[in-house]
């Protein structure tokens, strides 16, 4: 079994909720499924606050956010 780690950005968080959005199931794991989260940006910004705001979150509001985010409301 390998380590599986992800670079996460603005762009990616975003083409990749577009991409998913007929899938919740996948946009979750790509946010939440990795052993370790490189993150560009500093803290404060989008990729940062979005991945640790989606982390903490329960089922519902991960669902919540993952709308918003394809509705492009945030």
């Amino acid at each position: 079994m390998g380590f599986n780690k992800r670079f996460l950005s603005e762009r990616g968080i975003r083409e990749n909720a577009k991409s998913s959005s007929d899938s919740f199931y996948w946009f979750e794991k790509y946010m939440v499924g990795a052993d370790a989260y490189i993150i560009e940006s500093e803290p404060g910004d989008f990729a940062s606050k979005f991945y640790n705001e989606f982390g903490q979150a329960n089922q519902e509001k991960r669902k919540e956010l993952f709308n918003k985010l394809i509705k492009e409301e945030i």
